[in-house]
């Protein structure tokens, strides 16, 4: 399954692939669309009264930075995607999304767990030549 395609990036019902981006402007300035940026930074922000967990994304795109969250409804998620992205800076956007993701549901007597994973082998975009 690919990330974008993941069941946990989704916050009340809706889903948060692909990061919706803003930030500052002038005139000129074109906002990325969709999936057209570049992954410069990730920062993990623990639920506050302003705002649920979240993964706040910095991207650049044309010359520009834009700032975008990524929302989950499961904050042990968050934690374990963030770890993932700090491996994939200078990374297109639309590179991550196809990133291949396994998500597993261990169940036990009484508990239900969910983790997310990534295949060894997807756990960095490839270079050409790799």
């Amino acid at each position: 399954m690919h990330l974008r395609d993941h069941p946990k990036l989704n916050w009340n019902g809706l889903s948060t692939w692909p990061p919706q981006l803003g930030g500052s402007y002038g005139p000129g300035t074109k906002f990325p669309l969709g999936e057209e940026s570049i992954l410069k930074a990730v920062r993990l922000h623990e639920a506050e009264h302003i705002g649920p967990a979240r993964l706040q994304l910095e991207v650049e795109h044309e010359g520009d930075t834009s700032n975008g969250n990524l929302l989950s409804d499961d904050t042990k998620f968050l934690q374990q995607l963030h770890e993932m992205l700090k491996g994939c800076f200078e990374q297109p956007i639309q590179k991550i999304g196809n990133l291949e993701t396994v998500f597993c549901v261990n169940r036990q007597p009484s508990t239900s767990v969910s983790t997310f994973g990534v295949a060894p082998s997807e756990a960095r975009p490839r270079e050409k030549g790799e």
